[in-house]
């Protein structure tokens, strides 16, 4: 399902225009990126919980050459799906 999908059929549903509803979802994704890169949890009840996690730097050895490679530490989003959530795809 893509976004023009969702649209649609939240549109449909509610009697909104589509305008309207884009508008919405936009804005409701851009707080959510711009809260993770602030660093801020953000938990939406019966959904799922979105947040940074920091992984560590480490070396590697690249797999064809065998040249050791640093990897950096950095921060990356992870999405933690609620129990509810997960029970219904199940």
């Amino acid at each position: 399902m893509k976004k023009k999908d969702i649209v649609t059929k939240i549109s449909h549903d509610t009697g909104i225009s589509s305008n309207l509803v884009k508008a919405v979802i936009d804005r409701f994704v851009e707080e959510i990126t711009y809260a993770l890169e602030k660093g801020e949890r953000v938990e939406l009840r019966r959904f799922g919980v979105f947040k940074v996690v920091y992984r560590r730097g480490r070396e590697m050895l690249h797999p064809r050459s065998g040249e050791k490679l640093i990897i950096p530490e950095r921060r990356y989003p992870f999405f933690k799906p609620s129990k509810t959530l997960k029970e219904r795809v199940q």
